[in-house]
């Protein structure tokens, strides 16, 4: 039997503090699992064989931060909040296929593994954004959010500081708005709250990757 030949991905968090590289056979599914914080996250997995993966920048003790849940450490920049990957207890390796460069993980065919979220999976999309007005909305805990902004500095992106869980949007005013006023809304993710049925929502897609008025994304490789 043939070897299959190997295809090289290249990842990073959004920030680009942590960059890293691998090589494996074409990636032709994406594993869902339903637990808690892979729900919350809405993770797209991917298992690299072992000592595949390449660190090209940062670390993942000294770049990343762990967040221990069950039988996994998931690693998370603390400064953009983006969910890298996770350390299984046999030492297997799971890649969040959603950080790979110029790879779109959504379009693969997905395997669920049942790991006992009580909310329906989404097997599309991460953060799912509704946007109630600010008055509306309480806070508490808000100590323990870390926010993170880029581009025109308009969207402060909130997670939480332990876990890196997406929490909120903040939006603030910029000269170019005119007569707008976005602080008006603040966006929440719905992936947080319980008892919402995500296979009941009507989902509307904004494809991020087509850039603003800062430009397109360019994470540098």
């Amino acid at each position: 039997m043939s070897t299959p030949s190997l295809v090289e991905y290249k990842g990073n968090c959004h920030c680009t503090a942590f960059k890293f590289i691998f090589k494996a056979p074409e990636i032709k599914q994406a594993f869902v699992c339903t637990c808690s914080i892979c729900y919350k996250n809405g993770y797209l997995w991917g298992f690299p064989s072992e000592g595949a993966v390449d660190v090209v920048k940062g670390g993942t003790e000294s770049t990343l931060k762990s967040y221990q849940f069950g039988n996994c450490t998931h690693k998370f920049c603390p400064t953009c909040g983006t969910s890298v990957m996770a350390y299984l207890a046999d030492g297997t390796i799971a890649i969040n296929l959603r950080t790979l460069h110029e790879f779109d993980a959504t379009a693969l065919p997905q395997t669920v593994r049942d790991n006992g979220a009580k909310e329906p999976v989404n097997r599309q999309d991460a953060a799912l954004w509704i946007y109630p007005g600010t008055p509306t909305v309480i806070f508490a805990g808000l100590t323990s959010l870390t926010e993170y902004t880029f581009g025109l500095g308009r969207t402060y992106h909130g997670f939480c500081g332990s876990c890196g869980v997406s929490i909120r949007e903040r939006f603030v005013n910029n000269s170019e708005e005119g007569g707008r006023d976005r602080t008006r809304k603040v966006a929440l993710n719905v992936r947080t709250m319980s008892g919402v049925d995500l296979g009941q929502l009507k989902i509307k897609k904004h494809d991020g990757r087509l850039g603003s008025k800062a430009g397109p994304y360019d994470a540098g490789w």
